[in-house]
């Protein structure tokens, strides 16, 4: 944009020295060529450059007044542009914070899905166990029932065999009291 401004000034500045430069020789030429009187000549010079000063002096406001209205109405240009990208930009902020908060939504349900995968899967497990545990608890009690029917048996052949030798013992003793050596 400065070199565009620079650019305008100095082409400007250019014609309005092309200007000047062209009033001055014709003022040096028309003194040189005059072919009336030293005063008339003057008169008439001064006339002419008066004329030249007051074209110039237009000339220089109409190139004036286009460089401020192309410099207006780039800047105008410049500012919408400018406002145009800052418009877009803000857009593809609100739309970037628009898909970070889906993508935290997704993420939040994808955690909640997997906590419930696993609480699920814990309560399999703990049914599992709890059924592993009864099935062990009931062989156990089926298992301590047959050691309580085995004792009851081992403790009535002890019985039976105790009463035996009781039995025994009392015959024997009965036949050494009978028969005294």
């Amino acid at each position: 944009m400065k070199n565009s401004c620079k650019s305008q000034k100095t082409k400007s500045g250019n014609v309005f020295a092309g200007i000047l430069a062209g009033a001055a020789t014709g003022v040096i030429l028309g003194m040189l060529y005059a072919p009336y009187d030293g005063d008339r000549t003057r008169r008439k010079l001064k006339k002419k450059a008066k004329d030249l000063s007051d074209n110039a002096a237009t000339k220089y406001d109409e190139v004036s007044e286009k460089a401020k209205n192309t410099l207006a109405e780039t800047t105008e240009k410049l500012k919408s542009k400018f406002d145009n990208l800052k418009s877009d930009a803000k857009e593809a902020g609100n739309n970037l914070a628009e898909e970070a908060k889906d993508v935290k939504s997704d993420v939040k349900d994808a955690a909640n899905h997997a906590n419930e995968k696993v609480k699920e899967g814990a309560e399999n497990l703990k049914d599992k166990a709890e059924k592993i545990a009864g099935n062990v608890a009931d062989k156990a009690k089926d298992g301590v029932e047959d050691i309580k029917k085995t004792v009851d048996h081992v403790e009535n052949k002890a019985e039976n065999i105790t009463n035996q030798a009781k039995n025994d013992l009392n015959k024997t003793e009965d036949k050494f009291n009978n028969n005294k050596y």
